[in-house]
Parts: structure tokens; C-alpha cells; sequence
């Protein structure tokens, strides 16, 4: 009997010495703690610079459809289409990302278009409101499955997170657009380009709205040195479905539509020559006057472009403006300093 009470002493001895004590969970959980605390930042970090490669990636797809657009057209797309030759209103035009859709394997979208309609009536999986990955920037906090946005002349299309560079304008001086208004004595108010401060995507050169289109020829300071197209900016704020319409429109509206200017195309707002507030955005939630102009991100030191070369390139959001304004322009003759926009 005694022989049996002195086993079970022992192995209930042995029970608890398996345990562990509180002293050793707390230095477990320490650890586990900073694991944690070393692995998520670093998780954080991974993801995000699969966001950033997949951003370009986005642009160096479009990059090169333009590319092939270019060689098949000869001449580069146009910000701006009139798709009916008998209805020159802005409500039948299409824009320059519709217009790259059979160069991004989206031929059979781009054939669903009805050229008797206007791009608000082509129905709601028509082929102005269906959804393109490639127009989507992993970057932006856009709420999941919000990619419509309203038409200037009512109703709902397909929302994209890039902007074609239309030039330069600066603000509160008209004489200096890249489209200057004119009279002509025969035919009328006319647009006229300024090549200065125009940049590769324009969209009609009279009052008429007869379609500009440029070709390689025009892109006079280089086609590697030349942005095509750009993160566009949007605040966080108008990518939710709360945002105000108005807002929504001006900032994210149905960009496979020509109507939504600002919302498929940029003109980067200089207030002066040294003024980097008028060209990149302020904070996630930059809503000022020029916001609607700008290009990037709004978090981080990067921005990524599309260039005309057919490839994808980041830039530092602290770039000069006067050096940035030289990148957005065809024929500004200024010299890129060496070494910012290499491949």
C-alpha cells in the first residue's frame, strides 16, 4: 500500500514539473509580442510594395497600348472622340481609355458600343459601364465593388484611377492653356494649340469640335521624357459611395465617357512657377480648388506615370514643379536633369 501511495506522489511530482511556470508564459507571450511587432509592419510593407508593383505594371500596360495604338492609327489616341461622325456633341464622345480597350485585350467591350447612343444610354453592362482591371490603381482605397461613377448628362458609368496628361495650365491666366480660344474671321471661335504648355492627349481644335490628334512627330522633347499617363488623384473621401455627386462627378465620374473631362484627363494647375501645392496633392483628403488637377497618390514619396517610350516609371512627389511641368509638356524645349526619368 505504501509502495502505491509513493508511485503516485512521484508521478503526480512529475505532472507538475511538465508545466510551465508564470514566470515562463510571460516570457513567452514577451516574445510572441515582439514577433508580432517585427512581423506585421514588415507584412504591412510587403503588401504595399505589391500594390506599388502592381500600380505600375497597370502603367506599363496602358504605356504600351498606346504604343501599339499609335503604330496601327498613326497617330496618338485622342483624349477626346467624337464616335458619331453626324452628332459632334460632347454626350456621343468616348475617351482615350475607352478608346485603348482593343489594345488591352478588351476588343469584344470595345464592339458594344452603339454609335446611336449616347454614352449615358449604352446600358447598364454596356460597354461604357463595365469594368476594366487594368483602369484599377491598387493603390487607392476605393470601397470594393464601388467602380461607377455619374455622367455629366445623367445616369452611371465605369469609374478608372488614371488620368491621361492633357499639358499645363496656369491658373487664373486663360492666355496661358494648352487650348487658347480665337476668333477667326471665317469660321468662328477656334481652339489653338499651344505646344508650349500642351501635352500628348488633346481632344478638338475649333469651336466646331473637329478632333486634334498628334503623332510622334509632335512630341518634340522626347518620347521617354514625356508623361502619357499618371495615378490620378483622388481624395479617399470620393472613393466611398457616400460622396457627394456633384463632387463624385468632378473628381471620379464615368471616365470611359469623353463628357467627364476631368475624370479621364489632367491639366496640372500651376499657380506659379514654383508653387508644388498646385500640382501634387496636399493629404488623403486634398480637396482643394486645384485638386481636381493633380496627379499621385497623396501617401508616400512616390508617384507613378506612364511615359511614351511604352514604359512605366516612378517619380519622388518632392520633384521640382518647374522640372515636373517640363515631364508634362510635348514641345516645352527644357532639359530633363539627368539621371530623374531613366528606365
Amino acid at each position: 500500500m505504501k509502495m502505491r501511495t509513493s508511485q503516485f506522489a512521484r508521478h503526480f511530482s512529475n505532472r507538475r514539473r511538465a508545466g510551465f511556470t508564470i514566470v515562463e508564459l510571460l516570457v513567452v507571450i514577451a516574445i510572441i509580442a515582439v514577433l508580432v511587432a517585427i512581423t506585421v509592419p514588415a507584412v504591412g510593407m510587403a503588401r504595399n510594395r505589391m500594390r506599388m508593383a502592381q500600380n505600375q505594371n497597370n502603367l506599363r500596360q496602358i504605356s504600351q497600348a498606346i504604343q501599339n495604338y499609335t503604330a496601327n492609327k498613326q497617330n496618338l489616341p485622342p483624349g477626346v472622340r467624337f464616335y458619331n461622325p453626324t452628332q459632334k456633341t460632347i454626350d456621343f464622345t468616348s475617351s482615350w481609355a475607352f478608346e485603348l480597350l482593343p489594345y488591352l485585350d478588351s476588343q469584344n467591350l470595345y464592339d458594344q458600343l452603339n454609335v446611336m447612343l449616347p454614352a449615358n444610354q449604352q446600358g447598364a453592362n454596356g460597354a461604357m459601364s463595365t469594368p476594366v482591371e487594368v483602369f484599377s490603381n491598387p493603390l487607392f482605397s476605393r470601397v470594393a465593388g464601388y467602380v461607377q461613377g455619374p455622367f455629366a448628362s445623367g445616369g452611371v458609368g465605369t469609374c478608372i484611377d488614371y488620368a491621361a496628361n492633357g499639358g499645363v495650365v496656369y491658373s487664373g491666366n486663360p492666355k496661358t492653356d494648352p487650348l487658347n480660344l480665337n476668333i477667326d474671321p471665317r469660321n468662328g471661335p477656334v481652339f489653338e494649340v499651344n505646344s508650349k504648355l500642351a501635352g500628348p492627349f488633346t481632344w478638338s481644335n475649333s469651336a466646331g469640335l473637329r478632333e486634334r490628334r498628334y503623332t510622334t512627330n509632335d512630341l518634340r522633347d522626347g518620347q521617354s521624357t514625356t508623361i502619357a499617363v499618371g495615378d490620378r488623384w483622388t481624395p479617399d473621401a470620393i472613393l466611398s459611395p457616400n460622396a457627394m455627386p456633384a463632387t463624385k462627378q468632378l473628381f471620379d465620374g464615368a471616365a470611359f465617357a469623353g463628357e467627364n473631362i476631368t475624370s479621364h484627363t489632367r491639366y496640372a494647375n500651376f499657380v506659379s512657377e514654383s508653387s508644388p501645392q498646385a500640382v501634387l496633392p496636399l493629404s488623403r483628403n486634398d480637396v482643394s480648388t486645384p485638386a481636381n488637377y493633380k496627379f499621385g497618390v497623396g501617401a508616400g514619396s512616390i508617384m507613378y506615370f506612364a511615359f511614351m517610350d511604352g514604359s512605366a516609371r516612378p517619380l519622388n512627389t518632392d520633384i521640382e514643379p518647374i522640372v515636373f511641368k517640363s515631364l508634362l509638356t510635348i514641345n516645352g524645349g527644357e532639359t530633363i536633369p539627368a539621371g530623374l526619368v531613366d528606365p
